[in-house]
């Protein structure tokens, strides 16, 4: 893992500081926890699965699917698809911040004297400590499933072959991160 490649992010949507309405409404995981900033992932541990909720939290850009559209022709469904690859392709960001602060999940591999805030399953630390405990998340999960794959081979498979990912067997979910600040 490259140091520099930690500090690559990616988001669909701009990167603006944009209100964030559900901040103090609920106390969800997903919750954010800064009254204004946007939501970003690590490239490293990007998850492609939220992309099928675009359309859903962010209607005005997605191409939408009419009513008539059990009677589209192959043809139409390839337009629409096409449609579709070009919005994801032209919200998608990718940017670099190796400054500065960083809200995120990793509150189990930060040292408690390094939390400038916390909300929620939010801490807020700086970026350089944010990279000290991704790389420690990152080793104890791949180590957590290299454990899992002996533990149940017929599963999982054996060897460090079927470790894959930055986060090993497991989720990405962890690795959303908040930027409350202008990158």
């Amino acid at each position: 893992m490259k140091k520099k490649e930690i500090c690559r992010f990616v988001r669909f949507g701009g990167t603006n500081i944009k209100t964030q309405k559900g901040f103090n409404k609920s106390d969800t995981y997903h919750s954010p926890p800064a009254p204004k900033g946007f939501y970003a992932m690590p490239f490293l541990a990007q998850e492609h699965f939220l992309l099928g909720a675009m359309s859903k939290y962010q209607p005005g850009v997605m191409p939408k699917i009419k009513d008539n559209s059990c009677d589209w022709t192959n043809e139409e469904w390839n337009n629409f698809y096409k449609k579709e690859k070009r919005a994801k392709s032209a919200m998608r960001k990718e940017f670099f911040k190796n400054e500065g602060t960083i809200w995120h999940h990793l509150v189990e591999y930060t040292p408690h004297h390094k939390v400038l805030e916390s909300h929620g399953s939010w801490v807020k630390t700086d970026i350089k400590d944010w990279e000290i405990a991704f790389i420690k998340m990152s080793v104890a999960l791949k180590a957590e499933s290299i454990k899992y794959n002996r533990e149940f081979p017929e599963r999982y498979g054996t060897g460090l072959n079927n470790v894959r990912g930055i986060t090993g067997s497991f989720s990405k979910d962890h690795c959303e991160v908040f930027f409350d600040e202008k990158v």
